[in-house]
């Protein structure tokens, strides 16, 4: 502020902010401190490439001693770089400079984070297997500079680099940015990729700009294969090896399953497992051979095997040997003969069975086995006889009635035993399964000096809520033989309902009553426990929480005391992505049916990485302890890598840790796998064929093949190899048409026959087709029209007389030669015909082109009047990489003049009379 005559100040702030091209206004107080008027004008002095809106009075006028509020406006640039400007306010009399006053105020301008992305260069289509670039430029639009950093996305989960993936662009400056992508080279079919780049920056605020382009990249596979031309046994050959602290084992194995020919309803299984050892640390292993085959009327195992007769009879038995079942719909026969591969007992068994179904749900079944033991509890050397009959009422799926009776024979008598078992659905609401077993002391069946009960009954009372009830009793010794241990028997009932809250929500209350004693005359336990179990689980789409707490108490009828019982146990998951989920699980108090319960606790906390579609990862943390969970603990840990190397190939490393209490030594196994997929081919298909062919080099005497040209085929795609062959393997019958893509062959190259090359394909066999490539041709030329003159023939001829030369309707050409435009000229081989239309100049040209005899022409319609071709139409013989040049003549057409006889001729005057006008 100046003190004198004219005084100013500025109204308000002294410091203006605003953002890049934003119209700001500035306010000030203007004084006339003189006892007269005065007639002042406005200067601004501001930086050069900002804009001073003109005020409507640039002068005013300001009376004695008065004020005034004078408005300043001003527009900042877009691109005005980021900081503080002085600016200067000035008032004076044009008359007396000296007479003034000014104000200095600052405007601050605001950093503008704003970015721009151009995709420079990108291709359109890629071959399977091949890597390639995308460049990109990066712009700073903003008024301040920016650190950037570029990411990338890629859809399939291809890898790729950014280089450079963060930068600091000045304001108005852009950047390149290259992204390099490797494409799988094992699809099997045309695939788009999409890669999806975000540039951001942000600024001190945290406040984040960002910007993004997708690019769509075309993946041409190296063979298409929409499905097998052939029925593959799917197989693995799987190298694995072990070791610990103490031994190290190996282990090779080739095992397979899966449909044969094609038919869902036969299937092949096989496995051939060779192991050092049985088993290292925790990793454990068995040799193991067998086969099996399933089909419609047939099945059949042989080798290591789990045979199977009636659930009373022999529900389950692992051993080596030799099973077949065979039949119809109505009846069905078979047995198998195996001997046991446990190392407690050599048992031989042969045993066999007659099914007759006499209607859709019934099924009546005759069962025999006999048993021949080497070394049992039963004594050396002793067999035994078994045969059940069996019988089925489904009448539905899920729900029936199975009733077996069996009867067993040895010297000095035999036992009885008989299985009863419903289960089902009741009026959509009840649900009920039931089950008796029951088996003599010398019924040498599945189940032996056995009886056993167990039901479940499930009615939902209202929606949401379900009643369940659960009993269970199991009995042993049933004739109570003192020789032996114990005659023990258990009851378990449960009774309990279960409540949906909400959807997310459900609550459960359980009542469990528990008894196991001996019933010997002298019994060496009989003990029971009592418990009431509270539970709530919530689900959440990405989360789930289980906790529960029981309580009761433990009795001994023995010593007739009683003792408190709490368990307590809890789960909790959360599934950020669909890449990795994380789980954390506990349980805590008393052992469960325990004959002295003692405190168990255990925690555990488990990972699940998916990092890539190739990679995952797993860790699981656990720990047991008693009485108190961090002393005299027992830890256990695992650890499992799988890795898809890019030939398919899978790499598994599994390791395990495990500690000893009470600080002990602690102990680790690790094993490494490697797997190798080998599908066994067992028959073409008939439902698809397949093509096979190769491009070659035509010109060359070997006809040398050439590489990563691409073929498609009705939209299927492939890419020849090193040799120039490609092949369709997979390919429904029909007729294809086989298109050469003609970037991909070379620049200035064609095939040497003309495309599409159609091809038809039949079910379970090879149609083969080769395409040669050589040298295109090329045609051009000009059409040239002449004027009157020599080179034309046309003008006065002496002998003939003067003749007329022209375009027709007045027009006159000069003498001379120019090239004639929009003339239709056209080629042709006899069956592909190409047309063109002549520059400005005349010219033509027709490039890539077979070799071979082509014709061109021009069509006469297309020329000036009173012109003709000199010859319309040319013929050249081409072979590869030839030109030729051809020049059509239009030459004017002489009109002869002849003189007619000479006469006058007048001219007569005629005049047109004006009407009278009348009033």
């Amino acid at each position: 502020v100046r003190d004198g005559p004219v005084t100013v100040s500025m109204s308000g702030p002294g410091a203006l902010e605003g953002e890049p091209g934003r119209i700001m206004t500035a306010r000030f107080m203007v004084t006339n401190n003189t006892t007269t008027a005065l007639t002042l004008r406005e200067i601004i002095s501001c930086p050069l490439d900002w804009t001073i809106v003109a005020s409507a009075q640039p002068d005013f006028r300001l009376g004695a001693g008065e004020q005034a509020v004078r408005l300043v406006t001003f527009h900042i640039p877009a691109d005005c770089p980021a900081k503080v400007y002085n600016l200067l306010y000035e008032v004076l009399d044009p008359t007396a400079p000296t007479a003034g006053g000014r104000s200095d105020f600052r405007v601050t301008v605001l950093p503008r984070l704003e970015l721009g992305a151009r995709v420079l260069d990108a291709p359109r289509t890629v071959v399977a297997g091949s890597e390639f670039t995308v460049r990109m430029s990066i712009t700073n639009k903003g008024n301040t500079r920016a650190l950037t950093r570029v990411e990338a996305r890629v859809r399939p989960d291809y890898e790729f680099r950014v280089e450079p993936a963060d930068m600091l662009i000045p304001s108005g400056e852009t950047r390149a940015v290259l992204i390099s992508v490797k494409t799988d080279r094992h699809i099997v079919q045309r695939t788009m990729c999409r890669l999806i780049v975000e540039a951001r920056t942000h600024d001190e605020t945290g406040e984040v700009t960002g910007i993004e382009e997708v690019v769509s990249v075309d993946i041409i596979p190296r063979v298409t294969r929409i499905t097998d031309p052939y029925y593959r046994l799917p197989s693995w050959v799987r190298v694995t090896a072990a070791a610990d602290g103490e031994h190290a084992a190996a282990q090779v194995e080739v095992s397979g399953s899966g449909g044969i020919g094609g038919d869902s309803g036969r299937n092949l299984s096989y496995v051939v497992r060779q192991a050092s050892r049985p088993s290292i640390g925790r990793f454990a292993s068995w040799n193991e051979y067998w086969l099996s085959y399933r089909g419609r009327h047939l099945q059949a195992d042989v080798g290591d095997r789990v045979f199977t007769l009636s659930p009373l009879v022999q529900r389950f038995n692992y051993g080596r040997g030799l099973g077949v079942r065979l039949g119809t719909d109505r009846f069905m026969g078979g047995g198998y003969y195996a001997r046991e591969r446990s190392d407690e007992a050599r048992r031989r068994e042969a045993a066999g069975f007659l099914a007759y179904r006499p209607a859709r749900e019934i099924t009546i079944k005759a069962n025999a086995i006999e048993k021949q033991a080497e070394t049992t509890a039963y004594g050396d050397g002793s067999g035994h006889a078994i045969g059940s009959l069996q019988a089925l009422y489904a009448p539905s799926a899920g729900a029936g009635v199975e009733v077996e009776y069996g009867v067993g024979g040895e010297e000095g008598g035999g036992d009885h035993g008989y299985r009863f078992w419903a289960g089902g659905v009741f009026r959509n609401r009840l649900y009920y399964s039931l089950e008796k077993v029951h088996a003599g002391p010398r019924f040498y069946g599945y189940y032996t000096d056995t009886d056993f009960a167990m039901g479940t009954l499930q009615y939902p009372v209202k929606p949401g809520a379900t009643l369940r009830f659960s009993y269970r009793s199991f009995a042993t010794n049933l004739s109570l033989d003192p020789s032996k241990i114990a005659a023990n028997k258990e009851r378990n009932l449960t009774a309990g309902i279960s409540y949906m809250v909400k959807p997310s929500t459900r609550l459960q209350v359980d009542f469990q009553d528990f008894a196991r004693r001996d019933r010997l005359e002298t019994p060496m336990y009989a003990y029971g426990e009592r418990t009431v179990a509270f539970a709530a689980n919530y689900s959440l789409p990405k989360s789930t929480l289980y906790a529960s707490a029981e309580f009761g108490y433990f009795h001994d009828e023995l010593y007739d005391s009683h003792s408190g019982l709490s368990r307590y146990s809890f789960s909790g998951s959360v599934r950020p992505s669909q890449r990795h989920s994380y789980n954390l699980y506990g349980r805590f108090g008393h052992s469960k049916y325990a004959e002295v319960p003692r405190r168990s606790d255990n925690m555990g906390i488990a990972g699940r990485w998916h990092v890539t579609r190739t990679l995952d990862i797993s860790l699981d943390y656990h720990v047991s302890g008693s009485p108190s969970l961090f002393e005299n603990s027992y830890r256990i840990l695992t650890n499992s890598i799988d890795y898809i190397l890019p030939n398919r190939h899978v790499l598994e490393l599994r390791t395990t840790f495990w500690g000893g209490r009470d600080g002990g030594r602690g102990d680790v196994a690790v094993l490494l796998s490697y797997a190798v997929p080998a599908p066994i081919p067992l028959g073409r298909k008939e439902t698809v064929g397949t093509i096979k062919g190769s491009v070659y080099d035509a010109e060359d005497a070997r006809h040398a093949g050439v590489a990563n040209v691409i073929v498609t085929a009705d939209g299927a795609a492939a890419v020849t190899n090193a040799k120039g062959e490609f092949e369709f393997p997979s390919l429904e019958p029909g007729i294809y048409s086989l298109q050469v893509d003609a970037k991909s062959i070379g620049l200035g190259r064609v095939t040497e026959k003309r495309s599409p090359f159609v091809v038809t394909v039949e079910g379970g066999k090879t149609a083969r087709i080769d395409i040669g490539v050589v040298r295109a041709c090329r045609i051009s030329g000009r059409v040239l029209i002449f004027g009157p003159g020599p080179e034309g023939g046309a003008g006065e001829s002496p002998e003939a007389g003067p003749v007329l030369v022209g375009l027709g309707k007045g027009r006159n050409l000069a003498g001379g030669a120019r090239g004639l435009p929009d003339v239709i000229v056209e080629i042709t081989d006899g069956e592909y015909y190409l047309t063109q239309y002549t520059a400005s100049g005349g010219d033509f040209a027709f490039a890539n082109l077979r070799p071979g005899r082509w014709t061109v022409r021009i069509y006469p319609e297309d020329l000036p009047h009173y012109y003709v071709i000199e010859a319309d139409e040319m013929q050249a013989h081409l072979s590869p990489g030839d030109e030729a040049e051809m020049v059509f003549k239009i030459l004017p057409r002489e009109r002869r003049i002849n003189n007619m006889d000479e006469g006058e001729i007048k001219r007569k005057r005629r005049y047109r009379r004006a009407a009278s006008r009348t009033a």
